[in-house]
């Protein structure tokens, strides 16, 4: 994890860039020291991901963002609030009652 990604002018290029062709940037290369062309697409592409799917995390500010395959296999803030809640009606009408299956928990 690279935390220069942090720094307040990257993640102003990276909200400025959401729009822009990854692949362009890429061959221009970065204009930041520390920082790869490519750590900055694969941050621009996330952050854009994110927008849709993690819209809490698009509006944060400072986020290093995963790899592409963890975006792809989180569940959306909408379908996390419904698990939880699932769970919470569930867990109300089944005190103290948890199922365990090889050291995952479900409710």
């Amino acid at each position: 994890m690279n935390k220069a990604l942090l720094q307040e002018e990257v993640q102003k290029f990276i909200l400025n860039n959401i729009d822009a062709d990854v692949s362009k940037l890429i061959l221009k290369g970065s204009s930041f020291k520390n920082i790869s062309s490519r750590e900055l697409a694969i941050q621009i592409t996330a952050k854009k991901k994110a927008n849709k799917k993690l819209p809490r995390w698009f509006n944060a500010e400072s986020i290093i963002f995963p790899p592409n395959i963890n975006l792809e296999q989180t569940s959306s803030e909408i379908t996390a609030r419904y698990k939880a809640k699932s769970c919470q009606r569930q867990e109300a009408d089944r005190p103290n009652r948890w199922f365990w299956n090889r050291r995952v928990l479900f409710c």
